[in-house]
């Protein structure tokens, strides 16, 4: 995923609301962030209001654009961010970017995240391994690829995402 934002835009933004765009980028590294399309007015392009938190454990409210590159590569143009404190907002006089209140009950839970992989070494029974390469080669894919798939499966089974 890249990200894109205006130099002059973030500068304002931490003048404004004091966060920065660097922080906000941490709000899609969040699992569970929810987000909303923004459709009140026609922007010609994917516009979203996304909640979620940062790696410091604040809560923000990001205003971005989504896009796919001619390359392929998913794009994220962060326009406005801003802190929530006791679950609102702090409301400003000029601010078109971001509603004061959103409801984001009906939001897409981590709409925008692309987990993060991680090297590890578990110990597994051999007939495992044997039946996971197995399936895989039928499959034409990687077998680790197979078993994190299972095992996301799982964990998604047996969370409650509500």
């Amino acid at each position: 995923m890249l990200f894109d934002w205006s130099d002059e835009k973030n500068n304002e933004n931490v003048k404004k609301h004091n966060v920065s765009f660097e922080d906000a980028r941490e709000v899609f590294e969040d699992a569970f962030h929810k987000s909303l399309l923004d459709r009140r007015f026609d922007y010609f392009e994917e516009r979203w209001i996304t909640l979620g938190v940062t790696k410091t454990g604040e809560l923000l409210v990001v205003a971005h654009l989504y896009s796919v590159t001619s390359e392929g590569n998913e794009k994220i143009r962060i326009i406005s961010a801003q802190p929530m404190k006791g679950g609102l907002m702090r409301k400003t006089e000029d601010n078109f970017e971001i509603k004061d209140e959103y409801d984001f009950s009906k939001g897409i839970r981590g709409r925008f995240y692309k987990p993060k992989k991680i090297p590890t070494t578990i110990r597994l029974d051999n007939d495992i391994v044997m039946f996971f390469k197995k399936l895989a080669t039928q499959q034409k894919v990687a077998y680790q690829s197979m078993v994190n798939e299972v095992l996301r499966s799982y964990v998604t089974s047996h969370t409650d995402h509500k």
